[in-house]
């Protein structure tokens, strides 16, 4: 499980990419997976939630996006429980980066269809 607080990011998720995420302040040692996309369940005020967690490695990054969530998350707790890698972390021109969020996106879904 992964723990941290939200902090503000850069905003690119939500303004460019149409994927608001929640950026966690905790460290690159608190993190024993490799970088990539993961389908994870995020623990947010008792509920669950599905999303995406995306791990960068340089520069180290740690974000969420809950899927189907609208609320605010600055400076609360979540946790988060990895539940299956679904892509790598990739450098791409913006259209091909949008285009590969939105796959991402979909992959993490199907991970939650199959376990209905």
């Amino acid at each position: 499980m992964i723990r941290g607080i939200v902090v503000r990011g850069k905003g690119e998720g939500k303004r460019v990419f149409g994927y608001p995420t929640a950026n966690l302040d905790i460290t690159q040692k608190q993190i024993k997976l490799a970088p990539g996309v993961y389908a994870a369940t995020t623990i947010f005020n008792e509920k669950e939630y599905n999303s995406a967690l995306i791990i960068v490695e340089n520069p180290f990054v740690v974000e969420v996006h809950l899927l189907d969530f609208t609320e605010d998350l600055y400076d609360k707790l979540l946790e988060v429980v990895p539940i299956q890698k679904v892509s790598g972390i990739e450098k791409l021109a913006e259209s091909e980066l949008i285009k590969k969020i939105v796959e991402d996106i979909k992959r993490v879904r199907e991970v939650f269809e199959e376990e209905q």
